[in-house]
């Protein structure tokens, strides 16, 4: 993409290559501080983060994504449904008796983590081809 491109093209472009590799929705961010990250501060604070330590690592980096990038611009998010269908119904006889439950619908699939990544990756290698 050359420098004549317009900022609208660029959109139409990402939301395009987005879509491609499956992502439902694409937005776009000036980059900039979060505005909100005391918020994620007092939520990792009270302990919410759990097992996820990387999160308390990398705490001040999500401050400002400039951190990472300090030529960023513009951040580019993007949603992937990770809902699956519910499994078909099995009669009750030809289940095995004890504890019954439901699995969540993120867990019916692939790893999310690994879904998107691919996905990220592969929405990467398009918009640089």
């Amino acid at each position: 993409m050359d420098g004549g491109v317009t900022l609208a093209e660029n959109a139409e472009f990402f939301c395009g290559a987005a879509k491609d590799v499956g992502f439902q929705r694409v937005s776009f961010a000036a980059v900039g501080p979060v505005e909100r990250h005391a918020i994620f501060e007092r939520w990792l604070a009270q302990g919410f983060a759990g097992e996820m330590t990387y999160l308390h690592a990398d705490a001040e980096v999500r401050r400002d994504p400039r951190a990472l990038l300090q030529s960023a611009r513009t951040v580019v998010s993007v949603v992937l449904s990770y809902g699956h269908a519910d499994p078909f119904d099995v009669p009750a006889d030809a289940l095995a008796p004890g504890a019954r439950g439901r699995i969540a619908r993120y867990a019916r699939g692939a790893d999310y983590h690994m879904v998107m990544k691919h996905a990220l990756n592969a929405m990467g290698r398009d918009v640089v081809a």
